[in-house]
C-alpha cells in the first residue's frame, strides 16, 4: 500500500508599526494564506498471519483500502486571513501597559487511518480570536522587574485529537477499526501570568514565576469508545452508528492549571574566578478531567528541584558547573494511555510517561568572540 501526500501553500503578509509619540505605539499585521492538500492511497493492506493465539475479529489476508472519495484520493482547499493588532503605552518611565488582539487560522485535512471509514478521518479548519492585556515594569532603579498579563482565546472548530484509539465501524466493508482520530469542537482558554525578577544584592538574584491556565471544551462533539462491563469496546454498528459521539466537555489538553517556578543564584568572588550556586524549583498542579472518570489526563501535583554548582571567570567567557536535576529523585507519572486492546481483548496495561529520574552531570561552556 502507498500513501502520497501533496501540499501547496501560498501566503502574503504585511506588518506595520506606528510610533505616535514618545509614549504611545501601535502595530498591525495581516496575513493571507491558502493551502491545497491532496492525499492518495493505492494498493491494499496486508495483515500478517503470524498470530500466536486466536483473537476474535482478527483475520489474515488482504484488507481493502477505503477513503472519503472514489479513486482512492481526497482533496482539501483551505484559505484564511490571520492577523494581530497591538497597542502599548508608557505610563511612567518605569511602567508600560499593552493590549494585543489576534486572529488565527489552521488548515483542515485528513487523518491517515486506512482502516477507518473515510468521512470519519476528515477535519475542518480551525479559527480563533484572542486578547491579551499586560504590563512590564522596572522598579527600584531597575533592580526589580515585574511583568504580568491576563489572556483569553476563543476557538471555533478547535482541532483536537482523541486521547485513545476510537472504535469505529466502516459500512463499506462491514469491518470495525481502532484508530486515533482528529476532530473539531469549540473551546476556550483563559489564564494569567506573573513574573518577578529581583537583584537582592550585587551578588544575589532571585526570580519567581506563577501561571494559571484554564483550557476547556465549550461546545461540539467528540468521538469515543463505548465499553461494556468487561471494558471491551461495544461495536457501533449494533446501534446503526459509525462511531459513538458525546458532548465535548472537560480539559482541552494535558496542561496543568497551575505552574510555579522559583530560582535563586548566589555568587562568591575569588580574584580571577567566581563561584556560584544556583537552585531551580518547578511545580505543576495536578490535572483532573471531569469529562471522563479515570481519564488519561488525570495526574497529581508534583515539584522538582535542580541544583547547579560551578565556577566561571568574571567576564563569563567560560564556565564549568556540576549539576543534579531532580535532585531528590522524585517519581511522577505525567501522562498515561488507556489500557491497550487487541481484537476486543483489553490487556489491562497502560503505557506511562514519567519524569526523568535523578540525573547528575558536569557541563563546560566557552564563549568565542570574533
Amino acid at each position: 500500500m502507498a500513501i502520497a501526500n501533496t501540499n501547496e501553500e501560498y501566503a502574503a503578509f504585511t506588518n506595520q508599526s506606528f510610533q505616535w509619540n514618545d509614549r504611545f505605539e501601535t502595530q498591525i499585521g495581516v496575513r493571507y494564506q491558502s493551502k491545497r492538500a491532496t492525499t492518495r492511497l493505492a494498493g491494499t493492506s496486508t495483515v500478517s498471519c503470524d498470530i500466536p493465539f486466536t483473537t476474535p475479529g482478527i483475520s489474515c489476508g488482504v484488507l481493502p483500502v477505503n477513503f472519503p472519495v472514489d479513486g482512492g484520493s481526497a482533496k482539501a482547499v483551505d484559505e484564511g486571513v490571520t492577523g494581530t493588532a497591538s497597542a502599548s503605552y508608557q505610563l511612567t518611565d518605569d511602567v508600560r501597559v499593552y493590549a494585543t488582539y489576534g486572529h488565527s487560522f489552521r488548515s483542515g485535512g485528513f487523518t491517515v487511518a486506512v482502516s477507518t471509514y473515510g468521512p470519519l478521518t476528515q477535519y475542518e479548519p480551525e479559527t480563533s480570536d484572542s486578547i491579551e492585556l499586560g504590563f512590564k515594569s522596572r522598579l527600584l532603579d531597575g533592580r526589580v522587574q515585574v511583568n504580568g498579563d491576563v489572556y483569553y482565546q476563543k476557538y471555533h472548530d478547535f482541532l483536537a485529537r482523541s486521547s485513545e484509539a476510537v472504535h469505529t465501524f466502516n459500512p463499506s466493508t462491514g469491518r470495525t477499526a481502532d484508530d486515533f482520530l482528529n476532530y473539531n469542537a469549540d473551546a476556550a482558554v483563559s489564564g494569567a501570568e506573573l513574573q518577578i525578577d529581583a537583584l537582592l544584592t550585587d551578588d544575589w538574584q532571585a526570580g519567581l514565576g506563577i501561571s494559571y491556565t484554564d483550557a476547556k471544551f465549550t461546545d461540539g462533539q467528540q468521538p469515543y469508545t463505548l465499553r461494556d462491563a468487561t471494558n471491551a469496546p461495544v461495536d457501533p454498528s449494533t446501534q446503526g452508528l459509525l462511531v459513538f459521539k458525546r458532548d465535548a466537555t472537560g480539559r482541552l489538553s494535558g496542561e496543568p492549571n497551575w505552574g510555579v517556578t522559583a530560582s535563586s543564584e548566589y555568587t562568591l568572588h575569588f580574584g580571577a574566578v567566581d563561584a556560584f550556586a544556583r537552585g531551580l524549583y518547578s511545580f505543576q498542579s495536578g490535572r483532573s478531567d471531569e469529562s471522563l472518570p479515570g481519564s488519561v489526563l488525570d495526574t497529581t501535583s508534583y515539584g522538582v528541584f535542580n541544583l547547579f554548582l560551578g565556577v566561571r571567570d568574571p567576564q563569563k567567557t567560560w564556565e564549568v558547573s556540576a549539576w543534579a536535576k531532580n535532585l531528590f529523585d522524585h517519581e511522577q507519572v505525567v501522562r498515561y494511555s488507556a489500557p491497550a486492546s487487541l481484537g476486543g481483548i483489553v490487556s489491562g496495561y497502560s503505557e506511562l510517561q514519567v519524569i526523568p529520574e535523578r540525573q547528575i552531570g558536569v557541563t563546560g561552556k566557552y564563549n568565542f568572540s570574533l
